[in-house]
This record gives C-alpha cells, structure tokens and sequence, in this order.
C-alpha cells in the first residue's frame, strides 16, 4: 500500500486553503497597520505646520512692535525729566525692561506673554545704549 505524503492528496487542498485565509488576515492586518501609521503621519505633520504657522507670526508681531513701538518710545520715555532735571523716564525705561527680562526667563506657555517679554526687553536693551553714548560723549 502506498502512504500518502503531507503534500499530496486531500490533505493538500485543505493546506492551501488555509494558507490563503491566513496570508488575506495577514495582509489585511499589515494594511490596516500602513494605514494607521499613514494617518498618524498626517496628524503629526499638520500639528507641526500649525505650530510653525503660529511661531512665524509670533516672531513677526515680536519684530514689528520692537521696531514700530517699543525703540521710539524707549527713545521718548528717555527724555522724560522731572522739574528738577532728574532723569525719570530712564528708570522707567530700566524698569519696563528689567520686569520684561524677568518675564522672559519665567519660561511661559503663553504667546502673548513672550512677545510682551521680547518687546519689553528692547527698553532695557535701549536705555544701556543711550546711557553708553551719555558716558562716551562726557
């Protein structure tokens, strides 16, 4: 009598029927998971987008309002003097910008409160420029 092989006869057909279901699951789960990590890219990437959207207008607001407000008006604010000739919109000056600096190092989450940092920063950063030039020109 002959014996039968595992790769022969009934037993074959059944095999390969069931090696078909499997590779359909198999390919059907790797798709689902191509698919999954596809759309978790797209997430990510229009996340990253937003938030470069959102940066690059807080650094052009932070540009603009340095340029626009706060150098001429630490200019302005330098000239205040009291009756008295004591300088006063120096001190204020200092002041705005050291309160600015303490902002800025503080690390907050909040946008407008890091653009009102970046601007109050150019008080400081102004009223040493004309206190240098005041102590050169002496």
């Amino acid at each position: 009598m002959a014996q039968q092989t595992p790769s022969s006869g009934e037993g074959e057909g059944a095999q390969t029927s069931a090696l078909a279901k499997h590779l359909r699951e198999f390919d059907a789960q790797a798709l689902e998971d191509e698919i999954q990590a596809y759309s978790f890219c797209q997430d990510q990437l229009r996340e990253l987008e937003a938030t470069e959207r959102t940066d690059y207008v807080q650094q052009v607001t932070t540009e603009t309002l340095q340029l626009v407000v706060a150098a001429p008006a630490a200019g302005a604010m330098a000239t205040v003097r009291t009756k008295k000739g004591f300088p006063i919109g120096g001190f204020v000056n200092t002041a705005v910008g050291l309160a600015a600096k303490a902002l800025a190092f503080s690390k907050t989450d909040k946008r407008a409160l890091r653009v009102l940092a970046d601007v109050g920063k150019v008080f400081l950063h102004s009223q040493l420029s004309m206190k240098t030039k005041e102590v050169i020109d002496e």
